[in-house]
């Protein structure tokens, strides 16, 4: 299963309005990330300036949609970690999934209560602590149920592509990324909408802190909202719930529509479906040459560099060597040496007498030597030998195992 499209079109065609569209989202998403990063580093005074003008709530619900992406990146990355080491090891199976179903049934306000003091008392007299911590409360509104998503991916995993896998001899960190990721895919990206959906539900929680016997609002749609309902502003209540409702909207086309329909080439089914999702964000990605060539010439040589360095092809399993086994075949060597010297020069069997200390009755040599003349009268010499090696072997290994 393969991450990247097909180039198609875009080697055919030469870097156009697609390409400066592109960049421009880009370049506005990386300023956007820079500029509401550096206020989560603000001093402690200024984490509870909210103000309630209609003006500043884009700002505002770029800071929540911020943190609550950073939460997913984590989140993402915690789930297909315990989700794996859960279902390939015993001590997982046994004690991460009931650890994992306890954790599911702490609500989200219980992490907040717990952490708050730990991540203040990291950063004193920054917000980047508050930050941290609310980050956190949104994390536990999304891990969970993605780790078991992944979990029950792992487990359900189809025999056949596992054997696949074996035939290829892929390495851990190839067989994750080739197999594993593809096949539970669809299923996680599903999981994960509900995750990152329910995540607004804890805004006006987890911006809403309390430390030290006090509270701090953090610059957010959640704090705004709460600081509406108690100051009874219901014009700012209801900006803030259109401001929300738009931003849910925007979310859901430009990154979880794509990411679906994208993800629909990871399906295992022997059928087409006549419905198959679209999206226009999708589309206009794979039309620009720019994303393409950095996919093809960078990301892709990358990733499968960094690949074959982590991987290691599975060692072939080496059967133990018994001593005891290795000495009494080594001995029936140097006895069938020495008992078929007289045929390398052509001698009749009757001339061959059998070493002393043999296991090898006088019928098993008759039997063997007669076997061999019945083929044809154009046995050999060497023909009898190799045909009174393999029985006198086989009589020595019969002696020892019994």
């Amino acid at each position: 299963m393969s991450w990247f499209p097909a180039p198609g079109i875009a080697r055919r065609r030469t870097v156009g309005w697609v390409d400066f569209l592109v960049l421009l989202a880009v370049l506005i998403l990386l300023l956007g990330v820079v500029r509401l990063g550096s206020g989560m580093t603000a001093p402690l005074s200024r984490a509870s300036s909210i103000s309630l003008s209609p003006w500043a709530l884009p700002l505002y619900a770029g800071e929540s949609l911020l943190r609550i992406a950073i939460a997913y990146v984590f989140s993402l990355a915690f789930a297909v970690a315990y989700g794996y080491f859960a279902a390939k090891t015993t001590i997982g199976q046994r004690l991460l999934v009931p650890l994992l179903d306890i954790l599911q049934s702490v609500p989200v306000l219980g992490f907040l209560s717990a952490t708050i003091a730990f991540f203040a008392g990291l950063f004193p007299g920054s917000t980047a602590g508050l930050e941290i911590a609310s980050v956190f409360a949104i994390f536990t509104a999304q891990a969970w149920n993605m780790a078991f998503s992944f979990y029950h991916s792992e487990m359900t995993l189809p025999r056949d592509l596992q054997e696949a896998s074996h035939v290829y001899r892929l390495g851990g960190w190839q067989r994750l990324w080739y197999l594993e990721l593809p096949s539970s895919a669809i299923s996680l990206i599903l999981n994960s909408m509900m995750s990152f959906g329910g995540s607004w539900f804890f805004l006006a929680a987890s911006e809403n802190v309390t430390y030290a016997g006090r509270s701090y609002l953090l610059p957010g749609v959640g704090s705004y909202m709460a600081l509406a309902e108690q100051r009874g502003d219901a014009g700012a209540m209801v900006a803030a719930i259109i401001v929300m409702i738009i931003l849910i909207v925007a979310v859901d086309q430009i990154f979880w529509r794509p990411v679906i329909a994208w993800s629909q080439r990871f399906k295992m089914e022997q059928t087409v479906s006549g419905d198959e999702p679209t999206s226009f964000v999708l589309t206009i990605l794979h039309r620009s040459v720019l994303i393409n060539l950095f996919g093809r010439k960078v990301l892709r040589p990358a990733l499968e560099g960094m690949l074959a360095a982590l991987s290691r092809p599975p060692r072939r399993p080496q059967a133990r060597r018994n001593p005891l086994l290795w000495e009494n075949l080594s001995t029936t060597s140097s006895i069938q040496s020495r008992t078929f010297e007289p045929l390398k020069d052509g001698s009749d069997f009757s001339s061959v007498t059998p070493a002393a200390g043999t296991a090898i009755s006088k019928q098993n040599f008759l039997q063997s030597y007669q076997s061999s003349s019945s083929s044809g009268s154009s046995s050999t010499s060497s023909t009898k030998t190799n045909c009174m090696s393999t029985s006198l072997s086989a009589a020595g290994r019969m002696e020892y195992l019994s």
